[in-house]
């Protein structure tokens, strides 16, 4: 069961860091997203354990947005631990 905590911390998102990982039979890449003019974002990628993110189709990755928050974090961990 994945937890906030194990995504690391906003700090880390801040520096342009990208966390990966992977469970049951998906990959899941968590990233921040900031567009001009528009608040930060997390960006929650699910996509079927086959290939690398690169190598996944555009149409088998599925797209998820968060506030760019300690909450965020929390929702992305339900997000992925509730994942189907």
């Amino acid at each position: 069961m994945l937890t906030s905590k194990d995504l690391f911390s906003i700090p880390y998102y801040n520096k342009g860091a990208v966390f990966t990982g992977s469970q049951r039979d998906f990959r899941f890449r968590v990233e921040k997203i900031a567009e001009e003019d528009k608040s930060p974002e997390f960006k929650l990628t699910i996509y079927p354990d086959k290939v690398c993110y690169d190598l996944t189709p555009d149409a088998e990755k599925e797209e998820i947005f968060f506030p760019f928050d300690n909450d965020g974090l929390t929702a992305i961990a339900e997000a992925i631990n509730n994942h189907k």
